[in-house]
């Protein structure tokens, strides 16, 4: 029999057995639950110095938390519905704010001068609906 094995046993005893010796019991269920090595905590903190970073050091706790349990888990395994449920959800929301630079960039690749021009508005609404057309297309390819 393994050490633990034993250990299981006698911290499974009832107390009655243990009246000669009562701190075996004790030590038995201590024995069970102390850890053997320390490398799960150890491999959390590289993980944490690893995103954590002094340039990236804004990360909230809750994004960290979200974070290390990606990079030390994997990614959350979807099924094909509940995949298709959050996509539904997330092209149902309003549109999102165009950040400056984005904004610059974007009125470059559609070579437009000013934001006074009548057509811009028009031309990024028609920009933005054929990439969440082209996306939800490569989505439900992609679930097939």
């Amino acid at each position: 029999m393994k050490p633990d094995q034993v250990c299981l046993q006698l911290a499974n005893r009832d107390s009655s057995s243990y009246d000669a010796f009562p701190s075996v019991q004790f030590l038995s269920r201590v024995s069970l639950t102390l850890p053997l090595d320390n490398c799960w905590p150890e491999r959390g903190f590289s993980q944490m110095k690893r995103i954590k970073t002094p340039q990236g050091n804004k990360i909230g706790p809750n994004m960290l938390q979200y974070l290390m349990n990606i990079k030390m888990n994997g990614w959350v395994v979807l099924s094909k519905q509940r995949a298709l449920e959050i996509a539904k959800r997330w092209f149902s929301e309003k549109g999102r704010r165009i950040s400056r630079n984005k904004d610059q960039k974007l009125k470059r690749s559609l070579n437009l001068a000013t934001e006074e021009d009548g057509a811009y508005l028009e031309n990024i609404q028609k920009f933005y609906q054929t990439k969440i057309e082209e996306l939800q297309d490569n989505f439900e390819e992609l679930l097939k």
